[in-house]
C-alpha cells in the first residue's frame, strides 16, 4: 500500500498555522504601522496643548503676583499711614 503524497499547503494542519499566524500578525502590524502613522501628528497636538497650558498658567501665576504685590504695598501704606498718624 503506498502512502498518498499531499502538498503541505492542503493539509488542515498547515492551514490553521497559517490562519493563527495570520490572526496574530495583521494586529501587531496594524497597530505598529497606525502608531507610525499617527505619532507625529499625535506629537504636534501634545505640543501644542503643552504650549497652551504654559501660556495659561504663566498668566495666572503673573497675575496671582500682581494681586500678591499689590496687596503687600496695600498693606504697607496702611502701616506707614497709622504710624504717622
Amino acid at each position: 500500500m503506498t502512502k498518498l503524497q499531499v502538498p503541505l499547503t492542503k493539509t488542515f494542519k498547515f492551514r490553521v498555522l497559517l490562519l493563527g499566524i495570520v490572526g496574530w500578525l495583521l494586529p501587531l502590524v496594524t497597530l505598529i504601522l497606525g502608531v507610525g502613522f499617527f505619532s507625529r501628528q499625535l506629537k504636534g497636538d501634545f505640543d501644542r496643548s503643552l504650549e497652551n497650558i504654559k501660556a495659561r498658567e504663566g498668566m495666572r501665576l503673573h497675575e496671582e503676583q500682581h494681586n500678591l504685590v499689590r496687596s503687600q504695598m496695600r498693606q504697607k501704606a496702611l502701616d506707614v499711614a497709622q504710624e504717622l498718624s
